[in-house]
């Protein structure tokens, strides 16, 4: 039996089974209309592969919300592919997340007004 997907969707854990899952020989099985969406945890994909299937081709694409070092740092290689869009890691949605996000919003907001910088929550450096 052969199974073929043009779509492969990285929604795990990272655990000991599932951290480099996904590698250059996954890759090339996904082939040149495959696209990768990883929306797991970055270290579940070989990120340096990933980089030389999307330069080469030999993916069409790739939907990355997560990376293997985040925030992805400013000289990576994945901002200047035209064949992956990159997202600031907020695939992850839940029915009180507009709550959430505003007590944090309002807890820094606190800070600040404070003078409290080390009392920032969800600080990107």
């Amino acid at each position: 039996m052969c199974l073929a997907a043009d779509y492969l969707v990285l929604a795990c854990p990272l655990t000991d089974e599932t951290e480099g899952l996904i590698g250059g020989d996954e890759l090339r099985l996904l082939g040149g209309d495959g696209v990768l969406v990883n929306v797991a945890r970055g270290e579940v994909c070989d990120q340096k592969a990933l980089v030389g299937a999307l330069r080469s081709h030999l993916i069409r694409g790739a939907a990355l919300d997560v990376f293997e070092t985040e925030p992805l740092p400013e000289d990576s290689r994945l901002w200047g592919l035209s064949n992956a869009i990159v997202t600031p890691h907020m695939a992850g949605s839940t029915p009180h997340k507009p709550e959430r996000w505003a007590a944090v919003l309002a807890a820094n907001y606190r800070a600040l007004a404070d003078g409290d910088r080390d009392g920032l929550r969800n600080r990107v450096l």
